[in-house]
């Protein structure tokens, strides 16, 4: 069952890092392509606006100035490379946090993964492993070669009865030395199990 859920939740993970890496390069194309289509539109308007001013200016100007035309293109195509390096640096950002975003998601999930994976296996070890200590416990005797936490977790019903005879017990002037005794004879028509953890819970509030 563990191997189970660990193949199960590995090849979500795969799924998972397969599609956002599929969404990082869409969106990752779809920026690209409105750039560049943003950066043709505009140095064609550039254009477009120099080649109108100069027409407009010699038509008015019967004596075109040689400067006049010379410093308008120039500021024109500073302009135009002034509009296209932010355009390249807008896209360069994008592209850097679209990055950033997926890295992001996918040490998250691998994260998230290996936790998971982790308790997976933690729990279900602990689970077989009790199982089989439960297992190899008689029925008459649930002490036989089995640790506390077993028997603990093979009588869990039980706990809160017991914790009552404990408190019962403690809350009379009993002394330390005697109280052993008295629980003796006070669960002598108990289970065997339950009498035992009756006076394991005396032994530990004892410590």
């Amino acid at each position: 069952m563990v191997e189970i859920v660990v193949i199960v939740v590995v090849e979500v993970v795969v799924v998972i890092e397969e599609v956002v890496v599929v969404v990082v390069v869409v969106v990752v194309v779809v920026v690209v392509v409105i750039v560049v289509v943003v950066v043709v539109v505009l140095v064609v308007v550039v254009v477009v606006v120099v080649v109108a001013v100069v027409v407009v200016v010699v038509e008015v100007v019967e004596e075109v100035v040689v400067e006049v035309v010379v410093v308008i293109i120039v500021v024109v195509l500073v302009l135009v490379v002034v509009v296209v390096v932010v355009v390249v640096v807008v896209v360069v950002v994008v592209v850097l946090v679209v990055v950033v975003v997926v890295v992001v998601v996918v040490v998250v999930v691998v994260v998230v993964v290996v936790v998971v994976v982790i308790i997976v296996v933690v729990f279900g070890f602990s689970s077989s492993s009790s199982g089989s200590s439960s297992s190899s416990c008689s029925s008459s005797c649930c002490c036989c070669g089995c640790s506390s936490t077993s028997t603990n977790n093979q009588n869990a019903s039980l706990y809160p009865y017991v914790t009552q005879y404990v408190s019962f017990c403690l809350s009379h002037p009993f002394s330390l030395s005697t109280l052993p005794a008295v629980l003796s004879a006070v669960t002598l028509g108990m289970p065997n199990s339950l009498r035992i953890l009756v006076l394991d819970e005396v032994s530990f509030s004892q410590l």
